[in-house]
């Protein structure tokens, strides 16, 4: 992951370079340093726009595959389409006290909006999965690691009783804190969650100093229940016959979906056209800039 992002940033920079070069010429200082970043984003926005159209395409692969009963080839993509389950005793989430394999939750304050965009002030944040595999066409397939839950819809509650169940939590837990610069050990810890595989595994931080009280706190969890319906993405390790992390793979993380293989196709294709439209858009505007100055603005001076 080290080497893929220090390769990142030198394409970044030459890029950059690339395009302060050209503009510098013909726009100020600051006006030129502008440009070089934001045509460097282009172009950055493109490669991924593009990258992640052809893991989109690996992914339905792995799909197919999974519906057609295939088991999934050692080191490739693959998909565990069907129920998810625990290997053993299943959890019981600490905000809706729910039987699940997978959660996460946040215990939060809003803050005012930056930009239109809500701002949490979080005070606790935790995560935790149970050894767990998904039952479907191709047989078993375990899942290492927490994956990404982006894609799972969060709950949010302001119950009194769903406060009292987290508390409850709260006061029977070790959390780890994670205030000023302990903050910085926090990448590493949740690196090392993802990475976990041996399927069990649980973190709960503290960002703040402990509340007296919940008055004006909000709660919110994401959760994976048993049973559940899903399609998970990851990297498919024959010899432990699941689905491993990916962390090393320039930063990617397993994915989970809940839902019909259908329906889950049908997100991840329109995410990734989506994605690579606003890149194409977002080049054609900065490239056009650096066009109209760098050739029609400054045309015979």
């Amino acid at each position: 992951m080290k080497k893929s992002c220090f390769g990142f940033l030198v394409v970044f920079l030459l890029v950059g370079a690339g395009y302060f070069y050209l503009v510098r010429r013909h726009a100020p200082l600051f006006g030129a340093l502008i440009l070089a970043l934001f045509g460097a984003i282009s172009i950055v926005l493109i490669i991924s726009g593009v990258k992640n159209i052809f893991a989109t395409m690996k992914k339905m692969k792995a799909v197919n595959r999974a519906l057609q009963g295939i088991p999934p080839d050692d080191g490739a993509i693959a998909a565990a389409v069907g129920t998810i389950r625990p290997e053993g005793a299943a959890m019981t989430s600490p905000v809706f006290g729910k039987e699940c394999v997978i959660y996460e939750y946040n215990v939060f304050k809003d803050l005012p909006q930056q930009s239109g965009k809500p701002v949490r002030d979080i005070i606790y944040t935790g995560m935790a999965m149970s050894p767990c595999f998904v039952q479907g066409y191709s047989g078993k397939v375990r899942i290492f690691g927490i994956p990404d839950l982006q894609h799972i819809q969060e709950l949010r509650s302001i119950d009194t009783e769903n406060m009292a169940r987290f508390d409850a939590y709260a006061r029977g837990t070790q959390f780890e804190p994670a205030i000023g610069m302990q903050k910085l050990k926090l990448f590493e810890q949740l690196t090392e969650v993802m990475q976990d595989v041996d399927g069990t595994t649980r973190k709960d931080w503290r960002m703040k100093e402990a509340p007296e009280n919940f008055t004006g706190i909000q709660l919110a969890e994401k959760i994976i229940g048993v049973g559940e319906k899903v399609v998970a993405f990851g990297k498919y390790s024959g010899e432990k016959q699941g689905i491993i992390n990916q962390m090393g793979s320039f930063g990617a993380m397993n994915e989970i979906f809940i839902g019909e293989p259908d329906s889950v196709g049908k997100k991840i294709r329109g995410n990734a056209v989506f994605l690579l439209i606003f890149a194409l858009v977002w080049f054609s505007f900065v490239n056009g800039i650096v066009y109209f100055i760098t050739f029609v603005a400054n045309k015979g001076s």
